[in-house]
């Protein structure tokens, strides 16, 4: 006569067993014994090149979503200004003379309320900050109280 607790294993045993059929087929067991060189999985880099498929890279977009833009300043003292051509020459403190060609949409400003003026408002030997991104020019800011000798 057999005791409940192996009935228990009897039956659990059997439910493992029809878990097995009905589970995906398991890896055969690994054996100690060595393997040929053919049937040895080898690394990616160790494997042929036409058993990997060919796949053309990808192709990266004409302008990526963020470019980095080059912002600089430039300070200087105006040299001569042409408001009707729209030009601006300024003596940095360096002693180079640099000349700008100011757009319509450039912002110019003066003072410390960043008052909005015009390009004729600005007057030789007013110090100067000239704002540009990938070097065109977005701001001129015009400090008129101070003007070089």
């Amino acid at each position: 006569m057999l005791a409940a607790g192996s009935i228990i294993c009897l039956f659990a045993l059997s439910v493992g067993a029809q878990e097995t059929k009905t589970a995906a087929p398991q890896q055969p067991a690994v054996t100690n014994a060595p393997a040929s060189p053919a049937t040895q999985p080898q690394p990616p880099s160790a494997q042929p090149q036409a058993a990997q498929p060919q796949t053309a890279p990808a192709a990266k977009p004409a302008v990526s979503k963020k470019q980095a833009v080059k912002k600089s300043r430039l300070n200087g003292a105006v040299q001569t200004i042409d408001a009707t051509a729209k030009k601006l020459t300024i003596k940095t403190k360096k002693g180079e003379i640099k000349e700008f060609v100011i757009g319509d949409d450039v912002k110019i400003t003066k003072g410390g309320n960043r008052k909005s003026i015009t390009l004729a408002d600005i007057k030789e030997g007013n110090r100067v900050e000239i704002r540009m991104e990938d070097e065109i020019v977005k701001s001129v800011h015009a400090q008129v109280a101070s003007r070089i000798k």
